[in-house]
């Protein structure tokens, strides 16, 4: 899937040039791969040898594994989760 939009990816292989078919963005980007971990040292579980800047674009990292999943998860609870503490602590 997507990870900025859910749709479902049907293609036999992910290339830097791919793009979702719903809402065109990078697919072969750290946020779809299955190595990213935000928090990590460049959010990645690979041992790359430098950080990619933005995480949402394609790259050339020769470690990328599309990983089938969408943002709607563990991600959207901990924005969430943010969000609310922003309001708490009066930071929005």
């Amino acid at each position: 899937m997507c990870y900025f939009c859910g749709q479902p990816f049907t293609g036999d292989k992910v290339y830097r040039s791919t793009v979702c078919s719903k809402c065109g963005r990078d697919l072969h980007s750290c946020l779809n791969c299955r190595f990213y971990d935000k928090g990590s040292q460049w959010d990645c579980r690979e041992s790359i040898s430098e950080g990619v800047s933005d995480k949402e674009k394609a790259n050339f990292c020769e470690w990328f594994e599309y990983a089938d999943k969408a943002a709607s998860g563990a991600d959207k609870k901990a924005q969430d989760a943010k969000s609310q503490l922003a309001k708490l602590f009066g930071d929005i």
